[in-house]
């Protein structure tokens, strides 16, 4: 993914995701590097839980962004345009509101990288 989120932004963006770590009084844990980590789970899970958060990818972007929810919708447009005999393409993801006002766009090379990123800037709009 280019220009790729922290790991810090990643765990933030799970947890508004809605992803929490088990307890420790659970049974669902793992090792990393010698030290014992709770696993993650979420409600859409249907068994279990994760050792490690998702892949940022488009399926799991989709199962479990939560504004879809609450009347935001998504766009998503690969583009490719000549001009000068230079071609630019790219990916675009647009979030617009209930209003079909857009609240978030985002340029990338890829669409996951677009969606993630406009998905990042509503999150911190409070959406």
């Amino acid at each position: 993914m280019a220009n790729e989120p922290t790991q810090k932004q990643v765990k933030e963006f799970w947890e508004w995701c809605g992803f929490r770590q088990l307890q420790w009084a659970n049974i669902g844990w793992h090792y990393e590097q010698t030290k014992k980590v709770m696993n993650w789970t979420h409600d859409l899970l249907e068994y279990g839980s994760l050792d490690f958060l998702p892949r940022i990818d488009l399926n799991n972007l989709f199962k479990y962004e939560p504004i879809t929810e609450k009347g935001y919708r998504i766009e998503l447009i690969r583009y490719k345009r000549k001009a000068d005999d230079v071609i630019n393409a790219g990916n675009i993801a647009i979030i617009k509101d209930g209003a079909g006002e857009i609240v978030a766009m985002w340029v990338k090379e890829t669409l996951e990288d677009a969606l993630f990123w406009a998905l990042w800037q509503v999150k911190n709009k409070g959406g």
